[in-house]
């Protein structure tokens, strides 16, 4: 028995993973939309918009609920306990690697200094340094397509 739910499961997480990953692409993919939307501009900027937000949402969002239950009976297949609350020397250690908002406002408005201190602060804090550095990442790209976005408008 335990075999067979190996094999389903080893499936499944398959399926899982592909899945959830052409959804995220596929949800990338409408920023890119509305961009060129944007840029279009007029009634076909407004088709686009509509055909995007009536027609391609809906499917992306139901693709996504089916895959995450799909992702929980996987877990529930294998025996996994990652959505259970544990309460021991792990967790008391987790607690000295808080997220401070200072520092999180710094990786976001100041993109550099969020992306250095990822590595300076990883054997430290490593969950906390991590996000300050993804979120400089972010900010950084954000900045980078805003620019290009408000090039194009102005010129």
């Amino acid at each position: 028995m335990k075999a067979i739910c190996k094999k389903i499961s080893a499936g499944l997480r398959w399926v899982f993973g592909y899945g959830i990953m052409i959804c995220l692409f596929a949800g990338g993919l409408t920023f890119f939309g509305f961009v060129a939307a944007l840029i279009i501009g007029g009634d076909t900027a407004a088709e686009i918009c509509n055909f995007i937000h009536k027609v391609l949402f809906p499917y992306i969002i139901k693709a996504t609920t089916i895959l995450v239950l799909l992702g929980l009976a996987v877990m529930y297949l294998n025996g996994e306990v990652a959505l259970v609350s544990d309460k021991n020397e792990k967790s008391k250690k987790m607690a000295k690697d808080k997220i401070g908002i200072g520092k999180l406002l710094i990786s976001m408005l100041v993109p550099i200094a969020g992306v250095i201190m990822w590595p300076v602060k990883h054997k430290e804090t490593p969950n906390a340094a991590r996000c300050y550095g993804l979120v400089g990442i972010v900010a950084w790209v954000l900045d980078i397509c805003l620019l290009f976005i408000l090039r194009s408008v102005i010129l």
